[in-house]
């Protein structure tokens, strides 16, 4: 009987299959391996996402407190400077309205005068 240590038919059988099994187990470690690197690797992509995202929110915020901030100044400019158009139209017209009585009363009291003559 020949041992399986032989150079023979049998031993180049088991050297094939010991040469198969490492070759099966090497891929096998190098599929968990590919495997374990996707799931890393989608986990860094899903952080950086987050992270962006989050950036993205941060910016569109201060963003919008800006925009509020210059939005309300605006405003508060816009109200001052109608309220002082509104003043100043309201001197204008008591004006107006003072000359047309000066214009206006005058005549008239010249012809009550005139006309009482």
């Amino acid at each position: 009987m020949t041992s399986p240590t032989e150079d023979g038919a049998l031993g180049s059988v088991l050297s094939l299959e010991r040469t198969l099994d490492l070759a099966k187990a090497t891929s096998v470690d190098a599929e968990a391996r590919i495997e374990l690197a996707r799931h890393e690797a989608d986990a860094i992509l899903s952080a950086a996402r987050e992270r962006t995202e989050l950036q993205i929110q941060e910016r569109e915020s201060s963003s919008r407190a800006t925009a509020e901030a210059e939005a309300l100044a605006a405003n508060a400019d816009a109200e001052a400077a109608a309220a002082q158009v509104h003043a100043k139209a309201r001197r204008v017209e008591d004006e107006f309205v003072d000359a047309a009585l000066t214009l206006v009363l005058p005549a008239a009291s010249r012809e009550a005068t005139c006309s009482s003559e």
